[in-house]
């Protein structure tokens, strides 16, 4: 099959098989892949879009299926070549990459590392060394890989991207970081190049260059939380770019600036910069509108669902991916939401301290659930099957980026703060802290902390409060004491110096103005 062609000549998107035209065990063997490789709904979605491709390609050529409707070598091999004349090597190493962690998982039968090579393969050619990164800018803050020490360049990208001749399919490649973590490594160690070069020192890791770069972030007004963060990172990449020395000193100096930025101020403090109370006002506000609108109008329903997901998070302060992965009904695997019981409960496969956490919904909120489940859900719903509480405006489920950015831009908009669902479980415990100080340790359970430390900065916070209020309460009453002995003081001196009239009247000096003198 041909690749479809777009108006100005360019290969337009291939045809992918649709998940209803899948063959039924192979929707099976995926649903059980997916759930066992636990793999984020939005990764989940662009590698069974990589796969709906290949399978609409190998449609067209019915031959080569292996197990389960698994497409052979022979179908593959052209699917790539088909890609690779059409579109170029780096689109094709994307695509290619991604059927091979889909392949090695569908089909645990097979050996794909001749995929892997042809990956490697199309990556060595698509990005010649030095071609494809830009020049260093200063206003981005950091340097970029090609333009690193040559000694920290070549470890790291031999650590990445390994000569094809030297590939292990069981080798340390399948725990490499994933995308996201590998650029803000990426980025720290440029920031901390970018630092010592403007600084004159040599392109080396070492003590003198850590307190330039902190030195020199702070003059420009940056946290030391920051500093912190970038020094982490330093800490995580420190066995590729100097595997023959010791990371001891760098964890100890990372450990020595967390505690001077803890004596500095939380870096959550810009965060109390809303109540809960106010974000429930919002929610109701919102919903109000929602309701105002037509049951069938698709930004009415988008509108519920945030006044919605607004409400549950004042109510429920649990973190973003454990609220986007919610299902609805009891499941054995999973965070689920069991509307007879109104209990909410997220496995310990689900939550970041890897214990279960049980949560109970209030009935007014368990109320607006099934409103939305029953009225505003089915119009934005694409597939009919998907048990997810939380629906995108695309008909799937909702990825944990979107729901926060979406929370985000509403508060932002509708009260001129910027607030995101993870401020709002700072903002909880800074409520309990300050309204509750005497009780400030059941934040810790409702943030569901896996460290008492986590929360130390909540407790010390309320400690300081109630001694700032037994101090208040001291004045007070010293001050209502002074009060009363002066008042009596004045009483005393009124009551000595004043005669009753008839002494006065009676006294024959009252008439002369001697007497009043």
């Amino acid at each position: 099959m041909e690749p479809s062609m777009s108006p100005a000549g360019r290969p337009g998107r291939l045809c992918a098989l649709p998940w209803p035209r899948w063959p039924a065990a192979l929707q099976s063997l995926w649903s059980e892949t997916v759930a066992a490789a636990g793999w984020q709904p939005s990764t989940a979605r662009l590698y069974r879009a990589a796969f709906g491709r290949l399978l609409g390609f190998a449609a067209a050529r019915p031959r080569g299926t292996a197990a389960a409707g698994v497409p052979g070598r022979e179908v593959i091999t052209a699917y790539v070549e088909t890609l690779e004349a059409d579109r170029g090597c780096k689109a094709t190493q994307r695509e290619v990459e991604r059927l091979f962690l889909v392949l090695r998982r569908l089909d645990t039968r097979e050996d794909w590392t001749w995929l892997k090579r042809k990956d490697l393969q199309l990556r060595a050619a698509g990005r010649p060394k030095g071609t494809s990164v830009r020049r260093p800018s200063p206003r981005r803050g950091h340097v970029e890989v090609g333009h690193w020490p040559c000694i920290y360049r070549d470890r790291w990208e031999a650590a990445f991207r390994p000569p094809v001749d030297e590939f292990d399919p069981g080798g340390p490649w399948h725990e490499a970081w994933g995308a996201a973590t590998r650029a803000q490594v990426e980025n720290a160690v440029g920031r901390y190049f970018f630092e010592i070069k403007g600084a004159g020192l040599p392109a080396r890791i070492d003590a003198e260059g850590l307190r330039c770069m902190v030195a020199r972030m702070q003059a420009r007004s940056l946290s030391l939380w920051t500093a912190w963060s970038t020094i982490h990172a330093l800490e995580m990449a420190w066995p590729i770019l100097e595997p023959d020395r010791s990371r001891a000193w760098l964890t100890k100096s990372a450990n020595n600036l967390k505690k001077k930025a803890r004596k500095h101020g939380c870096k959550r403090a810009h965060a109390r910069i809303v109540d809960p109370g106010e974000l429930a006002l919002l929610a109701d506000e919102l919903i109000a509108r929602a309701r105002a609108g037509r049951r069938d109008d698709h930004e009415a329903a988008l509108l519920f669902r945030t006044g919605l997901f607004l409400a549950f998070v004042a109510a429920i302060p649990v973190r973003i991916g454990c609220i986007a992965r919610t299902r609805i009904g009891p499941h054995a695997n999973g965070a689920h939401l069991d509307l007879e019981t109104a209990e909410l409960l997220y496995r310990a496969t689900e939550t970041k301290e890897k214990r279960e956490d049980p949560r109970y919904v209030p009935e007014p909120l368990l109320a607006l659930i099934l409103e939305w489940i029953e009225a505003w859900r089915p119009r934005l719903l694409l597939d009919p099957a998907c048990d997810r509480l939380w629906v995108g405006d695309r008909g799937e489920p909702v990825t944990p980026t979107t729901l926060s950015k979406t929370c985000a831009a509403t508060v932002e908009r509708e009260l001129g703060r910027r607030v995101s669902p993870q401020v709002v479980r700072h903002c909880v415990a800074t409520l309990i802290k300050e309204r509750y100080a005497d009780e400030a340790e059941i934040a810790t359970a409702i943030l569901n902390h896996g460290h008492g430390q986590t929360t130390q900065h909540y407790r010390q916070a309320a400690r300081n409060i109630q001694a700032k209020r037994k101090a208040q309460k001291i004045r007070q009453s010293l001050h209502e004491r002074l009060r009363r002995e002066l008042r009596a003081e004045e009483r005393g001196r009124v009551a000595q110096r004043s005669r009753p009239l008839e002494d006065i009247l009676s006294n024959p000096r009252a008439r002369t103005s001697e007497y009043w003198r």
